[in-house]
Protein backbone atom coordinates (compact mmCIF):
# COMPACT_ATOMS: atom_id res chain seq x y z
CA UNK A 1 0.00 0.00 0.00
CA UNK A 2 3.00 2.61 0.78
CA UNK A 3 4.12 2.01 -3.06
CA UNK A 4 1.21 2.75 -3.97
CA UNK A 5 0.70 5.95 -2.07
CA UNK A 6 3.96 7.27 -3.35
CA UNK A 7 2.88 6.18 -7.23
CA UNK A 8 -0.43 8.44 -6.36
CA UNK A 9 1.53 11.49 -5.43
CA UNK A 10 3.24 11.32 -8.67
CA UNK A 11 0.26 11.80 -10.58
CA UNK A 12 -1.80 14.49 -11.62
CA UNK A 13 -4.53 15.24 -9.81
CA UNK A 14 -7.17 13.69 -11.72
CA UNK A 15 -5.32 10.39 -12.21
CA UNK A 16 -4.37 11.07 -8.26
CA UNK A 17 -7.52 10.87 -6.79
CA UNK A 18 -8.81 7.19 -9.04
CA UNK A 19 -5.15 5.97 -7.83
CA UNK A 20 -6.29 6.94 -3.79
CA UNK A 21 -10.03 5.70 -4.51
CA UNK A 22 -8.37 2.21 -5.85
CA UNK A 23 -5.83 1.98 -2.52
CA UNK A 24 -8.84 2.96 -0.48
CA UNK A 25 -10.92 0.14 -1.63
CA UNK A 26 -8.14 -2.00 -1.57
CA UNK A 27 -7.56 -1.46 2.07
CA UNK A 28 -11.27 -1.77 2.32
CA UNK A 29 -11.29 -5.42 1.49
CA UNK A 30 -7.99 -5.91 3.38
CA UNK A 31 -9.27 -4.70 6.77
CA UNK A 32 -12.74 -6.41 6.29
CA UNK A 33 -11.16 -9.94 5.71
CA UNK A 34 -9.31 -9.20 8.61
CA UNK A 35 -12.09 -8.56 10.72
CA UNK A 36 -14.15 -11.44 9.55
CA UNK A 37 -10.96 -13.36 10.21
CA UNK A 38 -11.33 -12.28 13.94
CA UNK A 39 -14.36 -12.91 14.22
CA UNK A 40 -14.14 -16.21 12.95
CA UNK A 41 -11.65 -16.98 15.16
CA UNK A 42 -13.03 -15.93 18.30
CA UNK A 43 -16.71 -16.04 18.12
CA UNK A 44 -18.71 -18.87 20.37
CA UNK A 45 -20.90 -21.37 18.03
CA UNK A 46 -24.35 -20.84 16.98
CA UNK A 47 -27.44 -22.40 19.38
CA UNK A 48 -27.42 -23.95 15.59
CA UNK A 49 -24.33 -25.69 16.01
CA UNK A 50 -24.22 -26.10 19.65
CA UNK A 51 -21.66 -28.66 20.67
CA UNK A 52 -20.31 -29.52 24.50
CA UNK A 53 -16.64 -29.24 22.73
CA UNK A 54 -15.79 -25.24 23.52
CA UNK A 55 -12.91 -23.52 25.21
CA UNK A 56 -14.20 -21.71 28.63
CA UNK A 57 -14.95 -18.46 27.19
CA UNK A 58 -17.56 -20.15 24.79
CA UNK A 59 -18.75 -22.50 27.22
CA UNK A 60 -19.56 -19.58 29.89
CA UNK A 61 -20.98 -17.47 26.66
CA UNK A 62 -23.39 -20.62 26.02
CA UNK A 63 -24.59 -20.93 29.37
CA UNK A 64 -25.46 -17.15 30.22
CA UNK A 65 -27.73 -17.46 26.76
CA UNK A 66 -29.36 -19.58 27.90
CA UNK A 67 -29.67 -19.20 31.49
CA UNK A 68 -30.81 -15.42 30.49
CA UNK A 69 -33.69 -16.79 28.01
CA UNK A 70 -35.19 -18.82 31.10
CA UNK A 71 -34.90 -15.17 33.18
CA UNK A 72 -36.71 -13.34 30.16
CA UNK A 73 -39.14 -16.41 29.84
CA UNK A 74 -40.31 -15.93 33.33
CA UNK A 75 -40.55 -12.23 33.08
CA UNK A 76 -43.19 -12.31 29.77
CA UNK A 77 -46.55 -11.03 30.18
CA UNK A 78 -48.03 -14.61 30.30
CA UNK A 79 -45.07 -17.46 30.08
CA UNK A 80 -46.07 -20.25 28.02
CA UNK A 81 -46.11 -23.57 30.04
CA UNK A 82 -44.34 -25.11 29.22
CA UNK A 83 -41.00 -23.85 27.85
CA UNK A 84 -37.80 -23.93 27.30
CA UNK A 85 -37.19 -27.70 26.44
CA UNK A 86 -34.18 -26.88 23.75
CA UNK A 87 -32.88 -24.29 26.32
CA UNK A 88 -32.84 -26.98 28.85
CA UNK A 89 -31.44 -30.05 27.16
CA UNK A 90 -28.39 -27.61 26.11
CA UNK A 91 -27.89 -26.80 29.82
CA UNK A 92 -28.05 -29.92 30.81
CA UNK A 93 -25.06 -30.79 28.42
CA UNK A 94 -22.98 -28.15 29.15
CA UNK A 95 -23.14 -28.16 33.24
CA UNK A 96 -20.99 -31.29 33.51
CA UNK A 97 -18.41 -29.43 30.72
CA UNK A 98 -18.57 -26.50 33.36
CA UNK A 99 -17.82 -28.72 36.26
CA UNK A 100 -14.50 -30.06 34.65
CA UNK A 101 -13.18 -26.31 34.06
CA UNK A 102 -11.27 -24.16 36.15
CA UNK A 103 -12.41 -21.16 35.10
CA UNK A 104 -14.33 -19.27 38.13
CA UNK A 105 -15.95 -16.94 35.09
CA UNK A 106 -17.92 -20.53 33.56
CA UNK A 107 -18.51 -21.50 37.69
CA UNK A 108 -19.90 -18.63 38.64
CA UNK A 109 -22.39 -18.78 34.86
CA UNK A 110 -22.87 -22.25 35.78
CA UNK A 111 -24.20 -21.79 39.33
CA UNK A 112 -26.40 -19.34 37.42
CA UNK A 113 -27.42 -22.08 35.13
CA UNK A 114 -28.38 -24.45 37.89
CA UNK A 115 -30.43 -21.66 39.54
CA UNK A 116 -32.27 -21.19 36.11
CA UNK A 117 -32.94 -24.89 35.99
CA UNK A 118 -34.26 -25.25 38.99
CA UNK A 119 -36.52 -22.31 38.42
CA UNK A 120 -37.73 -23.62 35.15
CA UNK A 121 -38.36 -26.84 36.82
CA UNK A 122 -40.49 -25.07 39.29
CA UNK A 123 -42.76 -22.86 36.78
CA UNK A 124 -43.09 -25.55 34.20
CA UNK A 125 -44.40 -28.69 36.89
CA UNK A 126 -46.10 -26.15 39.29
CA UNK A 127 -46.68 -22.44 37.74
CA UNK A 128 -44.71 -21.23 40.20
CA UNK A 129 -41.93 -18.28 39.27
CA UNK A 130 -39.03 -18.17 41.09
CA UNK A 131 -38.49 -14.35 42.60
CA UNK A 132 -34.30 -14.86 42.61
CA UNK A 133 -34.50 -14.96 38.66
CA UNK A 134 -37.46 -13.32 37.90
CA UNK A 135 -37.62 -10.56 40.64
CA UNK A 136 -40.37 -7.61 40.74
CA UNK A 137 -39.65 -4.33 39.22
CA UNK A 138 -37.77 -1.90 41.50
CA UNK A 139 -40.07 1.03 41.66
CA UNK A 140 -38.07 4.51 40.46
CA UNK A 141 -37.11 7.36 41.98
CA UNK A 142 -37.85 9.88 39.18
CA UNK A 143 -35.00 13.13 39.50
CA UNK A 144 -37.20 16.46 38.24
CA UNK A 145 -36.92 17.27 34.69
CA UNK A 146 -34.73 20.59 35.79
CA UNK A 147 -32.39 18.05 37.12
CA UNK A 148 -32.27 15.58 34.01
CA UNK A 149 -31.65 18.63 32.33
CA UNK A 150 -28.66 19.98 34.58
CA UNK A 151 -27.16 16.70 34.59
CA UNK A 152 -27.34 15.53 30.65
CA UNK A 153 -26.45 19.31 29.20
CA UNK A 154 -23.80 19.75 31.12
CA UNK A 155 -21.58 17.17 30.22
CA UNK A 156 -18.90 18.56 27.29
CA UNK A 157 -15.60 17.19 26.09
CA UNK A 158 -12.65 18.55 28.02
CA UNK A 159 -9.55 19.05 26.20
CA UNK A 160 -7.38 20.45 28.68
CA UNK A 161 -6.62 18.75 31.75
CA UNK A 162 -4.62 19.10 35.07
CA UNK A 163 -1.33 16.35 34.07
CA UNK A 164 -0.77 15.95 37.50
CA UNK A 165 -4.28 14.91 38.92
CA UNK A 166 -5.39 11.25 37.61
CA UNK A 167 -8.86 10.01 38.26
CA UNK A 168 -8.96 7.94 42.07
CA UNK A 169 -9.38 3.97 41.79
CA UNK A 170 -12.56 4.33 44.00
CA UNK A 171 -14.41 6.57 41.37
CA UNK A 172 -13.52 4.17 38.56
CA UNK A 173 -14.35 1.29 40.31
CA UNK A 174 -17.82 2.82 41.04
CA UNK A 175 -18.61 3.94 37.55
CA UNK A 176 -17.62 0.40 36.39
CA UNK A 177 -20.28 -0.98 38.90
CA UNK A 178 -22.77 1.60 37.23
CA UNK A 179 -21.52 0.65 33.86
CA UNK A 180 -22.27 -2.98 34.55
CA UNK A 181 -25.73 -2.57 34.10
CA UNK A 182 -25.72 -1.59 30.68
CA UNK A 183 -27.94 -3.26 28.41
CA UNK A 184 -26.21 -5.97 26.37
CA UNK A 185 -27.00 -9.00 24.32
CA UNK A 186 -28.55 -11.99 26.20
CA UNK A 187 -26.74 -10.23 29.08
CA UNK A 188 -23.41 -11.25 28.09
CA UNK A 189 -21.48 -8.19 29.38
CA UNK A 190 -18.87 -7.91 27.59
CA UNK A 191 -17.58 -4.85 27.83
CA UNK A 192 -14.05 -4.10 29.66
CA UNK A 193 -11.86 -1.24 31.29
CA UNK A 194 -8.42 -0.83 30.30
CA UNK A 195 -7.43 2.20 32.83
CA UNK A 196 -3.59 3.34 31.88
CA UNK A 197 -1.94 6.53 34.50
CA UNK A 198 1.61 5.66 33.55
CA UNK A 199 2.86 8.64 31.23
CA UNK A 200 5.02 7.01 28.68
CA UNK A 201 1.72 4.15 28.14
CA UNK A 202 -0.84 6.99 27.75
CA UNK A 203 1.82 8.99 24.80
CA UNK A 204 2.47 5.65 23.50
CA UNK A 205 -1.30 4.71 22.97
CA UNK A 206 -2.47 7.96 22.57
CA UNK A 207 0.02 8.40 18.89
CA UNK A 208 -1.68 5.25 17.75
CA UNK A 209 -4.84 6.97 18.14
CA UNK A 210 -3.37 10.03 16.63
CA UNK A 211 -6.38 12.75 17.40
CA UNK A 212 -5.37 14.14 20.22
CA UNK A 213 -3.23 16.67 19.15
CA UNK A 214 -2.91 19.73 21.35
CA UNK A 215 -3.95 18.36 24.30
CA UNK A 216 -2.63 14.64 24.62
CA UNK A 217 -0.12 15.66 26.79
CA UNK A 218 -2.16 17.21 29.70
CA UNK A 219 -4.04 13.67 30.00
CA UNK A 220 -3.41 12.14 33.21
CA UNK A 221 -5.79 9.16 32.94
CA UNK A 222 -7.12 7.08 29.91
CA UNK A 223 -9.24 4.87 29.49
CA UNK A 224 -9.73 2.04 26.53
CA UNK A 225 -13.10 0.55 26.09
CA UNK A 226 -12.71 -3.16 24.80
CA UNK A 227 -15.11 -5.85 24.37
CA UNK A 228 -14.62 -9.53 24.71
CA UNK A 229 -14.90 -10.90 21.56
CA UNK A 230 -15.63 -14.69 22.35
CA UNK A 231 -18.91 -13.81 23.81
CA UNK A 232 -20.48 -13.23 20.71
CA UNK A 233 -22.08 -16.15 18.68
CA UNK A 234 -22.36 -16.83 14.88
CA UNK A 235 -22.41 -14.73 12.07
CA UNK A 236 -25.47 -13.12 13.12
CA UNK A 237 -23.33 -11.43 15.93
CA UNK A 238 -20.97 -10.04 13.66
CA UNK A 239 -21.27 -6.57 14.72
CA UNK A 240 -22.92 -6.75 18.34
CA UNK A 241 -19.49 -6.08 19.40
CA UNK A 242 -19.70 -2.76 18.44
CA UNK A 243 -22.59 -1.83 19.74
CA UNK A 244 -22.51 -3.66 23.02
CA UNK A 245 -19.07 -1.84 23.37
CA UNK A 246 -20.38 1.53 22.39
CA UNK A 247 -23.43 0.96 25.01
CA UNK A 248 -21.38 0.07 28.06
CA UNK A 249 -18.31 2.68 27.36
CA UNK A 250 -20.99 5.36 26.98
CA UNK A 251 -22.92 4.45 30.10
CA UNK A 252 -19.49 4.39 32.21
CA UNK A 253 -18.66 7.84 30.67
CA UNK A 254 -22.02 9.13 32.24
CA UNK A 255 -21.15 7.58 35.47
CA UNK A 256 -17.88 9.32 35.34
CA UNK A 257 -19.67 12.16 34.58
CA UNK A 258 -22.26 11.87 37.59
CA UNK A 259 -18.93 11.51 39.35
CA UNK A 260 -17.70 14.93 38.49
CA UNK A 261 -14.72 13.80 36.49
CA UNK A 262 -14.47 15.08 33.39
CA UNK A 263 -13.82 13.29 29.52
CA UNK A 264 -12.95 13.74 25.82
CA UNK A 265 -13.94 10.17 23.68
CA UNK A 266 -11.20 10.04 21.41
CA UNK A 267 -12.60 7.41 18.78
CA UNK A 268 -10.52 4.09 17.48
CA UNK A 269 -11.75 4.43 13.67
CA UNK A 270 -8.56 2.54 13.03
CA UNK A 271 -6.68 -0.51 11.25
CA UNK A 272 -6.17 -4.26 12.33
CA UNK A 273 -2.80 -3.07 12.67
CA UNK A 274 -2.97 -0.14 15.05
CA UNK A 275 -5.72 -1.84 17.27
CA UNK A 276 -2.39 -4.92 17.32
CA UNK A 277 0.10 -2.37 18.59
CA UNK A 278 -2.46 -0.50 20.80
CA UNK A 279 -2.70 -4.18 22.10
CA UNK A 280 0.53 -4.94 22.82
CA UNK A 281 1.56 -1.14 23.92
CA UNK A 282 -1.11 -1.67 26.88
CA UNK A 283 -1.11 -5.56 27.77
CA UNK A 284 -4.54 -5.71 25.93
CA UNK A 285 -5.41 -9.42 25.72
CA UNK A 286 -5.59 -10.17 21.61
CA UNK A 287 -9.08 -11.65 22.49
CA UNK A 288 -10.06 -8.04 22.71
CA UNK A 289 -11.76 -5.45 20.23
CA UNK A 290 -11.24 -2.14 21.28
CA UNK A 291 -14.22 0.55 20.69
CA UNK A 292 -12.53 3.73 21.95
CA UNK A 293 -10.38 5.50 24.28
CA UNK A 294 -11.65 8.26 26.88
CA UNK A 295 -8.99 10.82 27.65
CA UNK A 296 -10.67 11.80 31.88
CA UNK A 297 -9.35 13.97 34.29
CA UNK A 298 -10.07 17.48 35.84
CA UNK A 299 -10.02 20.79 33.96
CA UNK A 300 -6.46 22.75 34.26
CA UNK A 301 -7.76 25.35 35.55
CA UNK A 302 -11.41 26.80 36.45
CA UNK A 303 -11.35 29.11 32.78
CA UNK A 304 -10.46 26.20 30.76
CA UNK A 305 -13.17 26.38 27.94
CA UNK A 306 -14.83 23.48 25.96
CA UNK A 307 -16.15 23.69 22.18
CA UNK A 308 -19.95 25.17 21.64
CA UNK A 309 -20.27 21.90 19.93
CA UNK A 310 -24.57 23.25 18.77
CA UNK A 311 -26.80 20.07 18.81
CA UNK A 312 -29.15 18.99 16.07
CA UNK A 313 -33.00 20.18 17.01
CA UNK A 314 -35.45 17.66 18.55
CA UNK A 315 -37.51 18.02 15.66
CA UNK A 316 -34.61 16.84 13.41
CA UNK A 317 -33.97 14.14 15.67
CA UNK A 318 -37.64 12.95 16.96
CA UNK A 319 -39.53 11.08 14.48
CA UNK A 320 -43.00 10.44 16.17
CA UNK A 321 -44.53 7.60 13.76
Amino acid sequence: MSALRSIADKLPPGLRQKAVALRDGLLLDRESRADIKRHRRYMTPSDEAFTVRMNDRQLETQLTKDYHRIEKGLAMPSPRRPFGAKVRARLVAMLPEAERSTDPLVAVAAERAREALAALDAWNEGGDIDPLIAPPVVPLTVPTPEELDGFFTSRHSLRDFDPERPVGDELLAMAANWAARTPSVCNRQAGRVHVFNDKETIARLLKIQAGNAGFGQTVPTLIAFTVESSLFAGSGERNQRWIDGSLFAMTYTWALHGLGVHSCMLNWSKRNLHSDAARRVGGIPESEDIICLLAIGYPATPEVRVARSPRRGTEEILRLH
